[in-house]
């Protein structure tokens, strides 16, 4: 009989204990629409209730739900769930006071869990509202060791955001860097990643180096050395981007940026063969050309500023090789400018004769050439070659345009030096002309020799001839135009060069013998261009002589390459070349440049007349 009351009252005791507990002996119910339900249902019902009103902006009656769940069953076991619901609805309507203290509550209710964590991440962002970036940083450093889930990762990409707002962008980048590596939530993990590649680059070159020294085999160690490598290369400090590339190599076989880094490589090497500053010259400047070489290299090293030392953008060396020095073809010295002195660039050759080589190989080795001489087919080599002289193609294309058009002449003869000069010019004109409707009424060839031209000038009588081309230089044309005269050739309008503007055709005529002539050219100081006064009073300045197309063109050459290289900061020929594609509308000496697809410089073609012994300028294309 004892036994068994004995046993009797162990079962009530703990029956007792466990309806006191909350056990399911006698489980409490609630009612809840109507329904009787648990309470762990009528909880859950009620946060669903108040988290969907909060989702629809009705925090304020989201709080009430959390503050009469709290009252009606405060011992519950999610309680500090509740409580941590209640500070953010809270502080969702604006009461952040109310937040505070309830974040407050739950921390000191409930320390070293992950409620504590949660309610300091509510504390964190009424601070960061605030913007008092040190209390979230002293927040976060406390409590973030007890977070769970992505509440690790919200509160370490905070404190990285306080520590760049605050300007610690070194800190900033650590605590990316913690997040990246150590983060639960791949979504915060790569955002980190991205917020460092931005913020690595408005760190200082000090810093990135201190940064480099902390991380031997993690990230952002491998970013802060890419960042530094890519600075180092466009700096050219290349043996130095040389040993960071090593470094991140050795130290982070497995990083991310190895790829990337496969490219700046590559760009390292070859920069570290290339010299940005030089340009390469190939000129006449012994033998019978020797005094045009020379004129021409007056104008480059003007742009060069040999001279006067504010003039480029960049300190510019000109490597010069002599064509006629008897040391090796044009092929052979393009060759030993690009092996051997690694120039970015090369000015020349003047010569017909020896462009086309120098620009066979200049093509071979892959680096750009602007070559001065006026042949039609040089450019079609290849896209390293560029032409930068005024070519016969556009003085006939200006010329017959104008005449045929503008003066209504239809009717044309050719007088032509029987040379590959002369040739050139009378093919090109009689196509043009017929490009435009005119007739070829006659046309004679001479010896380069001949003084004496009543025979071709008699065969032009009685032909209808409207204009006459002769394409030769001032001092022929000074013997044929008095003889046209004197033969009593009328009514014929004189066509020619840009040869023919020299002072000597008018010196060495009467006014009677060329009045009316139209020629070409690419250069016209009678125009007053302000680009060209300019250049022409720096070049008298510096060399005594007033400075004629030859002078200017090479001038603009290495200017505009200079500027480019400048401007744009390349490094590489591949570089250059894609700048000088893009040139248009670039102020030259001589007017505006623009590169032509094809490699040509179009400028202004000039248009001039002779009236009353002075060279008019008409007009220009």
């Amino acid at each position: 009989m004892a036994r068994i009351k004995s046993s009797f009252i162990s079962i009530f005791i703990a029956a007792a204990a466990m309806v006191f507990l909350g056990g399911s002996v006698c489980q409490r119910t609630v009612i809840r629409n109507g329904v009787r339900v648990s309470v762990d249902q009528a909880i859950a019902m009620d946060m669903q209730r108040a988290q969907r009103l909060s989702s629809e902006g009705n925090h304020q009656e989201a709080a009430s739900i959390y503050e009469s769940l709290i009252e009606e069953f405060p011992r519950s076991e999610r309680k500090p769930e509740i409580m941590v619901e209640l500070g953010a609805a809270y502080y969702a309507y604006g009461d952040g006071a109310r937040a505070e203290e309830t974040f407050n509550q739950v921390i000191q209710s409930y320390p070293r869990t992950p409620y504590e964590a949660d309610a300091a991440w509510g504390l964190c962002l009424i601070a960061y509202q605030e913007k008092d970036c040190r209390k979230v940083e002293s927040l976060i450093n406390e409590h973030r060791p007890y977070a769970e889930g992505n509440r690790w990762d919200q509160m370490t990409s905070l404190m990285a955001e306080c520590s760049r707002e605050d300007g610690d962008l070194e800190g900033a980048l650590i605590l990316f860097g913690e997040e990246y590596r150590d983060g639960r939530d791949p979504e915060f993990r790569d955002k980190a990643k991205q917020r460092a590649e931005t913020t690595v680059k408005d760190i200082s070159d000090e810093g990135l180096a201190e940064l480099a020294s902390m991380f031997t085999s993690q990230f952002p160690g491998d970013l802060v050395l890419m960042e530094l490598i890519q600075r180092a290369a466009d700096a050219d400090r290349l043996e130095e981007a040389k040993d960071l590339i090593a470094t991140l190599e050795g130290g982070y076989p497995d990083s991310s940026y190895l790829a990337g880094l496969a490219t700046l490589k590559s760009q390292v090497e070859k920069w570290s063969k290339i010299k940005p500053n030089r340009i390469g010259v190939l000129l006449p400047l012994s033998g019978s050309y020797a005094a045009l070489g020379e004129r021409t290299l007056q104008g480059m090293m003007m742009a060069a500023g040999v001279f006067n030392k504010q003039a480029p953008l960049l300190s510019a060396e000109l490597i010069i090789r002599d064509l006629e020095s008897g040391k090796g073809t044009a092929e052979e010295l393009v060759e030993q400018l690009v092996s051997e002195e690694h120039v970015i660039a090369i000015v020349g050759p003047l010569r017909s004769s020896m462009a086309k080589g120098a620009a066979v190989k200049a093509q071979e080795l892959g680096v750009p050439i602007v070559v001065l001489s006026p042949d039609e087919d040089v450019t079609d080599v290849g896209s390293m070659v560029y032409q930068n002289c005024l070519s016969r193609e556009e003085q006939i294309e200006a010329l017959v345009d104008y005449a045929a058009g503008d003066r209504g002449i239809k009717d044309f003869a050719v007088m032509y030096p029987n040379d590959r000069y002369g040739a050139g010019y009378y093919f090109l004109f009689t196509e043009e002309i017929s490009k435009k409707g005119g007739f070829l009424k006659a046309s004679e060839s001479y010896a380069p020799d001949t003084t004496d031209f009543k025979n071709e000038i008699r065969s032009l009588k009685g032909k209808g001839v409207g204009a006459v081309f002769i394409p030769d230089s001032a001092r022929k044309v000074a013997m044929i135009a008095p003889q046209i005269r004197y033969h009593k050739v009328e009514g014929i309008t004189l066509l020619g060069i840009n040869a023919w503007h020299s002072r000597e055709l008018l010196e060495q005529t009467q006014p009677d013998d060329i009045e009316g002539a139209l020629f070409t050219d690419g250069i016209a100081p009678e125009a007053r261009r302000p680009s060209f006064n300019q250049f022409a009073r720096n070049f008298e300045g510096q060399y005594g002589s007033q400075p004629g197309i030859i002078e200017a063109q090479a001038y603009e050459s290495v200017d505009l390459l200079l500027y480019l290289i400048g401007t744009y900061h390349v490094r590489d020929r591949e570089q250059l070349k894609t700048a000088l594609d893009h040139v248009a509308d670039y102020p030259g000496a001589l007017g505006l440049i623009t590169v032509k697809p094809g490699g040509k410089w179009k400028k202004p073609v000039y248009l001039f007349t002779v009236h009353e012994g002075e060279f008019k300028l008409v007009h220009n294309n």
